[in-house]
């Protein structure tokens, strides 16, 4: 169970990045 938790923040945590870093490339788009 808890392998598998961890697996799921990992997975979550690399999403939050990836929309991180698109809002980011968005922001310096809009400028």
């Amino acid at each position: 169970l808890l392998l598998d938790l961890e697996h799921t923040y990992q997975a979550s945590a690399r999403m939050m990045k990836t929309v991180d870093d698109m809002l980011d490339a968005l922001m310096n788009a809009v400028g």
